[in-house]
């Protein structure tokens, strides 16, 4: 097992952090630390999961669509999940509502000798945590950048480009505008053998259902091939200075439209859809 100095930041519960470190340990890296960021119990955060419990039933559609995608991938993401098998440093804190911007994550680093973080999401890193020279912390984002930023970027890549795009930076103030350390596209899924006569998309729970599968297993390709470009045999992966992005090139994308993105929808589901 090939030890890197990477810190890895989660969030408790969230299934992205599982996707990146099992994609990690699979490929033979085991990472310097990983932070823990476990939410503090409130009364807000419990009324959200009882209002949840009225999405079971298309819970159960989404359940489905993920799995067929899953199984399309030799990585498996584990139900039972040990943090300790991915890194003998394991360090939980609890933060509030500002999860990732909370005071107590930003004490951590600052005080933190580590110099080099993956944050695996949830949410728009604030400029405080990002000013401090000597911490890096990269980002996987779904698009080419800097022709494809904002929100939604899976699916504007598959409607622009043709193809999933995925883009390796370090995270800066401006919203994905980082210096750009990778970069690579995918081809469109073309063996979830998913009858396109049957199938009804629902563009809610499917455009959930890519986005906690498919995305997140090309992200993680993503992240180990950009580890085994630049690790060298020892601890301390030697990252190359990144390309820095202009401010003015590219164009920043929103959320989009329901009935544009079951179009896209369509595309990374069904074989030769136009």
């Amino acid at each position: 097992m090939n030890k890197i100095n990477l810190t890895v930041i989660v969030i408790k519960g969230d299934i992205a952090g599982r996707y990146y470190l099992r994609y990690l340990h699979e490929s033979g890296f085991r990472v310097q630390r990983i932070i823990i960021l476990q939410r503090r119990k409130t009364l807000r955060a419990f009324l959200g999961k009882v209002k949840r419990l009225e999405f079971l039933k298309p819970k159960q559609k989404g359940q489905i669509l993920d799995k067929i995608i899953n199984n399309n991938f030799k990585i498996k993401i584990l139900d039972a999940f040990d943090y300790k098998s991915y890194s003998s440093s394991i360090e939980t804190i609890k933060v509030g509502a500002k999860v990732i911007n909370d005071d107590a994550l930003y004490q951590y680093i600052t005080s933190d000798k580590a110099s080099l973080y993956l944050f695996s999401g949830g949410g728009i890193v604030n400029a405080r945590l990002l000013s401090n020279d000597n911490k890096k912390i990269i980002h996987i984002h779904p698009g080419i950048v800097p022709d494809i930023r904002g929100a939604d970027c899976l699916f504007w890549s598959v409607l622009l480009r043709g193809k999933p795009g995925y883009s390796l930076f370090y995270m800066s103030e401006a919203i994905d505008e980082g210096g750009i350390l990778h970069q690579e596209e995918f081809e469109l899924p073309n063996n979830l053998c998913i009858d396109r006569q049957s199938y009804e998309v629902d563009v809610k729970q499917d455009s959930i259902s890519l986005l906690r599968t498919l995305d997140l297993h090309y992200r993680s390709i993503t992240l180990v091939n950009f580890l085994k470009k630049h690790y060298q045999g020892n601890p301390v992966v030697n990252i190359l200075d990144s390309i820095p992005q202009k401010h003015k090139a590219g164009r920043m994308y929103f959320f989009m439209h329901d009935t544009i993105k079951e179009i896209a929808i369509k595309r990374l589901l069904f074989s030769n859809v136009p």
